[in-house]
């Protein structure tokens, strides 16, 4: 029979619950108090880009707010939770700050859900408020693995750099449009180790990705959005050949979470995870008969070339 938890206990065991969490990684140091009865804050984490505690590793410091919440109902993905708006504003005078909700099913099943709070978060949920004290926000899982972990509190620190000023006329590219804003080029940044095993694209797959835009003759970025990605598209420029032939001096890479598709041309596309090879049959007619071609000549097994690499059909199927 699960025994309900009072409030010192809940507040008491999500922290606890975080920290066991947090102190796995020799890059962090949590300082989170308990039963603290500051406002607006919990404690902070100290990151660091070295192995230890050492002052000159220091990468940065987050606030951070802690809640527990009592919950018997199965955990979710995600969750919404009420903020005070108050706390809302503080943390925008102080550069943001990370949230943090644990629920708690008893004394040992528990499951924690976070939000980065920067600049560009806040100025947004505070222009939706109206006359309200608390303004309901989205949470998503925790997760566990020691490197992605450390991507959030790294790309929380390298996005708040970023985010020094956040212009209340430009948050959405509509509000740039409206502005006849001149921009010289769309950016998005990560940093921290866990890049090193999966590429930047597969982060932007299952991470929400701020965006940020970069005025002609300024050298400021604003961010504009916040997305999450369900494709990406990467252009590798090698020479394609058939038989020594050249017949495409690029090929495309279409990322999604799932998978990755090969794409010759315009209709010419290769899923390796379903071995399976497909003709879509679209564009210029000149275009459909190069095409038309490069596909039968995998299909025949002819001599394809990737740059250096020969491919092989390998057993793929139409």
């Amino acid at each position: 029979m699960l025994l309900e938890m009072n409030k010192t206990q809940i507040e008491m065991r999500a922290i606890i619950a975080l920290e066991n969490v947090l102190t796995r990684s020799q890059y962090i140091n949590p300082e989170v108090a308990k039963n603290d009865k500051t406002p607006s804050w919990d404690g902070n984490i100290f990151v660091y880009d070295q192995p230890g505690t050492k002052k000159k590793d220091l990468l940065g410091k987050i606030d951070i707010q802690v809640k527990g919440h009592y919950n018997t109902d199965d955990f979710s993905e995600k969750i919404t939770y009420p903020v005070n708006i108050c706390d809302l504003k503080n943390y925008l005078n102080d550069s943001g700050a990370i949230y943090f909700v644990v629920y708690l099913q008893d004394f040992d099943n528990h499951k924690i859900y976070y939000r980065p709070l920067l600049r560009y978060d806040l100025t947004c949920l505070l222009k939706e408020i109206k006359d309200q004290k608390s303004k309901s926000i989205e949470l998503l899982e925790f997760p566990t693995d020691e490197l992605e972990i450390r991507d959030i509190f790294t790309n929380f620190i390298r996005n708040r750099s970023l985010q020094g000023t956040v212009d209340h006329k430009f948050l959405s590219m509509e509000d740039v449009e409206k502005a006849n804003l001149s921009i010289e080029s769309f950016n998005f940044f990560y940093s921290g180790p866990g890049l090193k095993q999966c590429s930047p694209i597969e982060y932007t797959l299952n991470h929400p990705t701020y965006i940020y835009i970069k005025p002609f003759d300024f050298e400021v970025y604003l961010p504009v959005d916040k997305a999450t990605f369900t494709r990406a598209i990467q252009t590798f420029s090698k020479d394609i050949k058939v038989n020594g032939e050249l017949i495409y001096t690029e090929y495309d890479v279409l990322h999604t979470k799932v998978k990755s598709i090969l794409r010759f041309g315009k209709n010419v596309e290769i899923d390796f995870s379903l071995n399976k090879i497909h003709f879509k049959d679209t564009g210029f007619l000149s275009d459909r008969i190069k095409d038309l071609g490069f596909f039968i000549a995998i299909l025949e097994n002819q001599d394809v070339s990737i740059g250096e690499l020969s491919f092989l059909k390998n057993e793929v199927n139409v």
